[in-house]
């Protein structure tokens, strides 16, 4: 996912990259904020990439970031994951098999708890987006404390079955 300007002085404000996963896309960055185009980025208020999953992704093993804005102090970077492809499921997601994401659950289980009420809470930004309270099930997103990281929240439901 890259959003980035082909214009000079491109205003960027109010931009939130949250909660997205991004699967098998190894050896390219997962996602970039401002990062690349031809154009240059004037930077306002409230941008910023929070509670993102990677997944078999080896970016940052050939030296990048696989969230590009890491280090950029004017594009929040918090709570962004990258899973190894070695652990990628393992006790993370409901199912999940390297290579064959169009096959998977990514539907956290109980035992995630890395990910589990481990992300940036967004609920500020509802007034803007009221979507960004839920989650791709369309489950609400706790309006106060940590929420998950990645497109579904737990919120203490069961584990699901694959």
């Amino acid at each position: 996912m890259s959003i980035s300007s082909e214009m000079s002085n491109s205003p960027f404000a109010n931009i939130i990259v949250s909660n997205n996963l991004i699967a098998d896309y190894a050896g390219h960055y997962a996602i970039s904020l401002g990062d690349g185009g031809s154009g240059t980025v004037s930077y306002g208020a409230n941008v910023g990439l929070y509670n993102n999953i990677a997944t078999n992704n080896t970016q940052e093993h050939n030296g990048h970031p696989v969230f590009s804005n890491l280090g950029n102090p004017k594009v929040a970077n918090a709570n962004n994951v990258n899973l190894l492809p070695l652990v990628t499921g393992a006790g993370v997601f409901a199912s999940y098999t390297q290579n064959q994401a169009n096959l998977a659950d990514f539907h956290l289980v109980s035992s995630a708890s890395s990910l589990i009420g481990k992300g940036t809470n967004l609920s500020a930004n509802a007034a803007q987006c009221p979507e960004i309270i839920f989650d791709r099930d369309g489950k609400p997103r706790p309006a106060t404390g940590a929420w998950s990281v990645g497109p579904y929240e737990l919120n203490g439901s069961p584990t699901p079955t694959p």
